[in-house]
């Protein structure tokens, strides 16, 4: 109930308690409902639960952004080490232990490395061949506590034997950059081999894959592959015709970044172009047009006059295709007739005529050599020319535009007023409009 249907209420009762004809107690409690409504109806009323409010929105938004953080981290790549490698790192470790604990001139003791005590708190993983992975942190990753297993392993010093031929244990490579993988290779007497591209998260010209692995033994005539990281690219998404939220939904889908943006309306250009690969993280730059425009009249155009008229109305080409008739190389028809309104960045397919066929030229020749002034017979010149022997439209356009001396020996018109008459017929047969 409202506040002034309660008022109108109680003032009705007011009367009919002074008549005697109400109960005291009802008046009362609706005087006490009253009072509850204005309270709810002053503005601070609810100050303390939208404050409340405000601050739960704050939790969420907190929450939210730490969760994104979680879920990039467990989405980033992670370099896997093989149970060889790690074996190799605590070799390596091991023998540096015994070099440094080798006696020196003027000493009066020595040492000697017994046993070596490791512990390790890694991820394990098992690799799809079924081998088990050590799994590393991902750059600037803080792996939990809780997901971590931990390995102890006793090294015990033992005679080895020497090996039956000269082999050398390829080193731990991963991480490296390409000068120090090179150093690291020469100072164990190897030499790098091939070397191929990845696009990775880590730095860019760092291993993230050796062949043989690590720890691998073999002779120092076979080289070492190697796999170095590139930065990681996408393809730019192609926006033609989107609006505005539609084409930055696209570019952020693909992993890039809306850059400057022009006009107003639907996409009509992009810099870089669709299908270009750039950096994760690229901008791509957007014309916009207004949503709706114009088809302009397109015919008898060359393609170059075409595109660049349609370009000026927010316009792309479309589809391209050729029909006999019409001016050669030039728009004889289009998908969308001129003056009607499309959405910015439509696409306009376009016809181009390949010219009259050669009898449609020779039709109109001998019609217009019938209505000239020297009256050349239609059909001797008909004769005249097929005895010619031409066979496509091109031949005929270029007889037409032949000198005299050469149009005369073709034709062999008698007088110079017939072989003027003639010509005529023949560069009005090439300038007749298609019907």
């Amino acid at each position: 109930m409202s506040s002034d249907e309660t008022s109108r209420r109680i003032t009705a009762l007011e009367g009919a308690v002074s008549s005697a004809r109400i109960d005291a107690a009802e008046l009362a409690t609706l005087r006490e409902r009253l009072a509850q409504v204005e309270a709810i109806a002053r503005p601070d009323a609810a100050a303390p639960e939208l404050a409340a409010l405000r601050r739960e929105v704050s939790v969420l938004r907190a929450e939210k952004i730490d969760l994104e953080d979680r879920l990039r981290v467990v989405a980033a790549p992670r370099l896997e080490t093989s149970p060889v490698q790690l074996s190799e790192g605590f070799r390596a470790a091991a023998l540096a232990l015994r070099d440094g604990l080798a006696p020196r001139p003027g000493d009066r003791g020595a040492f000697a490395l017994a046993d070596l005590q490791v512990g390790v708190k890694t991820m394990l993983a098992v690799a799809p061949d079924g081998s088990l992975r050590f799994v590393l942190p991902a750059p600037g990753e803080r792996p939990d506590a809780a997901a971590l297993s931990e390995l102890r392993f006793t090294l015990r010093a033992s005679e080895a034997s020497a090996p039956d031929t000269a082999l050398i244990a390829v080193p731990v490579l991963l991480g490296l950059p390409r000068a120090a993988t090179e150093l690291a290779l020469a100072r164990a007497g190897l030499k790098p081999g091939t070397v191929a591209l990845r696009e990775s998260d880590y730095a860019p010209g760092t291993v993230i894959a050796q062949d043989p692995e690590p720890g691998v033994e073999i002779p120092a005539d076979i080289p070492v592959g190697l796999v170095l990281a590139v930065p990681v690219t996408v393809a730019t998404p192609d926006c033609a015709g989107l609006g505005l939220e539609a084409a930055i939904a696209a570019i952020e889908a693909a992993g890039l970044r809306p850059g400057s943006v022009t006009g107003e309306g639907a996409v009509v250009a992009q810099q870089p172009p669709a299908a270009t690969r750039l950096p994760r993280g690229g901008e791509v730059a957007l014309t916009l047009a207004p949503p709706r425009r114009r088809v302009p009249d397109l015919q008898g155009l060359t393609r170059d006059e075409a595109t660049r008229m349609m370009t000026q109305a927010g316009l792309l080409p479309g589809g391209v295709s050729e029909a006999a008739g019409g001016a050669a190389d030039r728009v004889s028809a289009q998908d969308v007739p001129s003056g009607t309104e499309v959405a910015a960045g439509s696409r306009i397919g376009l016809t181009f005529g390949t010219g009259p066929a050669l009898e449609e030229l020779l039709a109109r020749t001998i019609k217009a050599a019938s209505e000239s002034r020297s009256g050349i017979s239609g059909r001797l010149l008909r004769e005249r020319l097929q005895a010619v022997g031409l066979t496509t439209a091109a031949e005929f356009a270029a007889l037409a535009a032949a000198p005299d001396e050469a149009l005369q020996k073709a034709i062999g018109a008698p007088t110079p007023r017939g072989l003027a008459d003639t010509r005529a017929a023949m560069k009005r047969a090439l300038e007749e409009p298609p019907a």
